[in-house]
């Protein structure tokens, strides 16, 4: 069993919580395995103390709310789901701190953005197998 980096507790069994955990994501009764989630580009982001939203935008990691809010997720296609969350902060720094061990750390993730820098891709378009 893996640890579990970011849960939420319902006593309404119908309330779709999420779980964040090394090995995935599961939002109510629906997993996206860590494969296909796009971690190098929600590193990068994350690193340069932003979050990686839909088709490329990024906003501040300050602005996430401390509460219930809407993180997205980036997956290894390019798409953007976004994510209701009850503590939108705290699971975007999880998903974060993961997505950039996830990478090998800050000097991989910073060779995989130089690397699609040279290729003329945006990183969170790149496919990194």
């Amino acid at each position: 069993m893996s640890r579990v980096l970011y849960g939420e507790r319902s006593r309404n069994p119908l309330a779709r919580t999420v779980e964040l955990t090394e090995d995935g994501l599961r939002r109510g009764g629906r997993t996206t395995p860590r494969a296909e989630l796009n971690l190098g580009a929600m590193a990068e982001a994350y690193l340069r103390g932003c979050w990686l939203g839909g088709g490329g935008t990024e906003r501040p990691l300050a602005s996430l709310a401390e509460g219930p809010g809407i993180v997205p997720v980036t997956r290894v296609t390019g798409t953007t789901t976004p994510l209701k969350v009850r503590r939108a902060a705290d699971f975007a720094h999880a998903l974060g701190e993961s997505a950039v061990r996830g990478c090998g750390g800050a000097d991989q993730v910073a060779a995989l953005a130089a690397r699609a820098h040279a290729e003329g891709v945006p990183l969170w378009i790149a496919r990194r197998y």
